[in-house]
């Protein structure tokens, strides 16, 4: 007996998914991170308490290139055992924070950084501070970047 599935190609069948398993990607997206996607990169950094020396490097690194982060449309979420925060913005409550952790797979007592790009996707990840010389480097070299540059 034959069935009706057997007379569809396997290539159809493989394409016609594909607009669920974005849909189904986007529903399980973090709604803290859902909200920039496609319009700021986020760098979330990871420490156990805001006293980590490593913490307060990256915080230093971070404001002192305010402005080229701003040029950059780049979201800093600092991100604690118990808490986090969106730098100049909303309160991040534990679940939140802990929900970040789990997605990304980071313990709860070491120092972490991680660059998101703004289609949402991770493009660097280190556990020591990083230098915005670096970190504009990377992301002066996306090709979105390069676009927005070539715009202004």
């Amino acid at each position: 007996m034959k069935t009706y599935y057997s007379l569809i190609p396997a290539w159809l069948v493989a394409v016609a998914g594909i607009p669920c398993l974005f849909a189904m990607t986007f529903q399980q997206a973090d709604p803290v991170l859902k909200k920039y996607q496609w319009k700021s990169r986020v760098l979330l950094v990871f420490a156990p308490v805001e006293e980590s020396p490593d913490f307060l490097k990256q915080r230093n690194i971070d404001q002192q290139a305010r402005e080229g982060y701003g040029e950059r449309d780049l979201v800093v979420l600092e991100l604690f055992q118990r808490e986090g925060r969106e730098v100049g913005g909303t309160a991040l409550t534990r679940p939140q924070v802990d929900a970040l952790r789990k997605q990304f797979g980071v313990k709860t007592d070491g120092f972490t950084v991680i660059l998101l790009g703004k289609d949402g996707g991770e493009k660097l990840r280190q556990t020591r501070p990083l230098l915005s010389e670096e970190l504009f480097r990377l992301i002066d070299s996306m090709p979105m970047r390069q676009g927005e540059m070539r715009r202004q």
